[in-house]
């Protein structure tokens, strides 16, 4: 199964964005969720380890999260210096819309502040229609 790990991200900001590019070539994605670390295709007896290092992670500050889930969870995966945590909007199905989004990217992208209260271990499943993302499991901010 796929699986990632994201907070969701209840903003007007994302809101806005994706009215933004609700525009012919862009398809939204569902959902709001900041992807934090991204596992792939995983093996189902390989979950529950997951879940339970995922369940020790204690922070403060949001910043301190990614690298706390990365030290958790690398004795299963390699860290991945070139992953960077992201908001998907939307995927550019059509390449002669792309340099119109990067544009409205540069000119709309307005980064504000967040706040969490959890954070979710993700599957996704690649669907003809898109990504349907479902939480395996919620880990509470103490």
């Amino acid at each position: 199964m796929r699986l990632f790990v994201a907070f969701d991200v209840k903003s007007e900001e994302v809101e806005r964005l994706r009215k933004l590019f609700s525009i012919d070539g862009v398809k939204l994605a569902e959902g709001n969720h900041l992807t934090l670390k991204f596992l792939g295709d995983v093996d189902e007896a390989l979950v529950p380890k997951i879940q339970e290092a995922l369940r020790s992670i204690r922070f403060e500050k949001i910043v301190e999260l990614k690298k706390k889930i990365d030290e958790a969870l690398l004795r299963y995966f390699l860290e991945d210096k070139d992953f960077k945590a992201h908001v998907t909007i939307g995927r550019v199905k059509d390449p002669s819309v792309k340099d119109a989004v990067l544009e409205k990217l540069k000119e709309h992208v307005v980064l504000e502040s967040i706040s969490i209260d959890c954070f979710k271990l993700y599957r996704s499943e690649l669907k003809q229609g898109g990504s349907v993302y479902t939480a395996v499991e919620e880990y509470d901010l103490e």
